[in-house]
């Protein structure tokens, strides 16, 4: 309910990723495997359309303070990309300038997957690549 409330609030922004994690990773509960080792929680994914659960992780993006530039395109290549399907999961590079934008957060990395071990695995990749 008070999820929803928040997601009505920012509207189309990119930040609702991080929003969902954010909430869901404040209380216990199902939805939050204790031995996840990258936090995961699994809820529908506000950034896709089809209102599946998945297990999704955020990854803070490295920058550079001034100018404050974020550095992540290279997480967009595709042999990295196919290494994190590889194991049953995908991500969403949210940040200004690419194909899902905030306005509202720092960029992010959305890790989701349909096992929480699955995407503990992607997003050590991802903070190793970053």
């Amino acid at each position: 309910m008070i999820q929803g409330l928040f997601l009505d609030y920012v509207g189309n922004d990119g930040c609702r990723g991080r929003l969902v994690c954010e909430i869901a990773q404040s209380c216990w509960g199902p939805h939050r495997p204790l031995l996840s080792t990258s936090h995961a929680v699994n809820d529908v994914n506000p950034l896709l359309d089809n209102r599946m659960l998945h297990f999704m992780s955020v990854v803070e993006l490295s920058y550079e303070e001034h100018p404050r530039e974020f550095h992540a395109a290279h997480i967009l290549h595709k042999p990295f990309l196919r290494e994190i399907k590889g194991l049953g999961c995908d991500l969403i590079l949210v940040a200004k300038g690419f194909r899902i934008s905030t306005n509202a957060c720092d960029p992010y990395v959305l890790v989701f997957g349909r096992k929480y071990q699955d995407v503990d695995k992607a997003v050590q990749l991802v903070k190793e690549k970053i």
